[in-house]
């Protein structure tokens, strides 16, 4: 066998043995990866018969809780809530309403001085004839804001009185004071309608 042989065979066993290196380490590489094992049984820890009890029995009972405790004053929220006084203090003020001055704003109408005037008419015939309707009709004329006067027994005075006659007296106390109202006065928010006409005593001898 001469050399070049010799060399062959070696050359040929040593690229051999490297393919088949190869091809073992990529087989080893390839394998395929072994079976995962099968999952555990999540249910398999829980007591089913403990579960039975719990339902057979009810609900367990709450735990105790300690009892409340008084808490320090330094400790409690503070009342923010507002006081009266302090919801009196921000209040709005309140204003009486304003008198309109519009000049387009008609004033309220007047007083109908004239009906009123018949009414002192109807009166002065009704004084002798039917007094409980006299005195009822000045009633009215009252509320209306009208004052009836009748000076009876008061001292007479000319700038409101109108003398009419004079009743002789010799009581001196009663000088100058009026007798009897024959028609009673009548004034509406200070005018005179009429003013009242009256009888005055007189002392005799007196002077006027």
């Amino acid at each position: 066998m001469n050399m070049w042989a010799i060399g062959t065979g070696i050359a040929g066993l040593a690229g051999g043995f490297a393919i088949g290196s190869a091809y073992g380490r990529r087989s080893v590489q390839q394998a395929p990866p072994p079976p995962p094992e099968p999952d555990a049984d999540p249910w398999a820890d829980i007591d089913y018969g403990a579960l039975a009890r719990t339902s057979a029995e009810g609900d367990p009972a709450p735990a105790e809780q300690d009892p409340p405790q008084d808490v320090p004053a330094s400790a409690r929220t503070p009342d923010i809530s507002p006081t009266t006084q302090d919801t009196a203090a921000h209040a709005p003020t309140q204003h009486p309403p304003a008198t309109p001055s519009d000049p387009t704003i008609e004033p309220p109408p007047a007083r109908d001085v004239t009906f009123i005037q018949i009414c002192v008419d109807i009166a002065d015939r009704l004084r002798d004839a039917k007094p409980a309707l006299w005195e009822r009709l000045n009633e009215q004329l009252t509320k209306a804001g009208v004052d009836v006067v009748i000076p009876d027994g008061g001292p007479f005075d000319p700038e409101e009185h109108d003398s009419v006659g004079r009743q002789p007296t010799d009581d001196p106390a009663l000088h100058l004071t009026v007798a009897e109202t024959m028609f009673a006065g009548y004034r509406d928010r200070g005018t005179w309608l009429r003013r009242p006409e009256v009888i005055v005593y007189v002392k005799e001898g007196a002077a006027i």
